[in-house]
């Protein structure tokens, strides 16, 4: 049963083929700045300890915490922003949902889906995620581009057969 918002926006005899939010790896990198914090706040702590370590006679220990703080702070607005983004693929459209700010829901006809592009770094192939750009005929432009995709492999080989295969019962949908 797909949700409620792909419901409204597609002809019920569409099957939704992809839907996924965006990996967790996505927090990865501030947590990797998180670590090199703790790191930093460590050699500020020794060096205060075994001596005066000051800037313009203020001292420079709060750094290390304040710093912590903020990555903290980074890593839950990354982990809204991933639950409140979603990738879907049905027989004739392509959706990327993102609810962060404001409902924002990109479509695009799955017959308007020229090129297919995903990328890979080394990073990623370890965890099995990616990027995938989706481009339409007639624009030089990425149309939507979604990240941390999980299994982007997966995703890229459904919204090419929803384009290559198009439902064929589809209708027009009012919205």
């Amino acid at each position: 049963m797909p949700p409620d918002w792909i419901e409204k926006r597609t002809s019920p005899s569409e099957e939704v083929r992809y839907l996924e939010h965006p990996s967790i790896l996505m927090l990865a990198e501030p947590l990797a700045v998180m670590a090199g914090t703790e790191t930093a706040t460590t050699i500020v702590f020794l060096r205060w300890e075994i001596g005066s370590w000051s800037l313009g006679g203020y001292p420079l220990w709060p750094l290390g915490p304040i710093l912590i703080l903020c990555t903290i702070g980074i890593v839950i607005i990354r982990e809204i922003q991933r639950r409140a983004t979603v990738y879907a693929v049905t027989d004739d459209t392509v959706f990327k949902k993102s609810e962060i700010y404001a409902h924002d829901i990109q479509t695009l006809p799955a017959s308007d889906v020229d090129t297919v592009e995903s990328s890979r770094t080394v990073f990623q192939r370890l965890f099995e995620t990616g990027s995938i750009d989706v481009m339409t005929a007639g624009t030089d432009s990425v149309e939507q581009r979604w990240e941390y995709v999980p299994w982007p492999e997966e995703a890229a080989s459904a919204i090419q057969d929803a384009r290559r295969e198009p439902s064929s019962t589809s209708e027009p949908v009012r919205v």
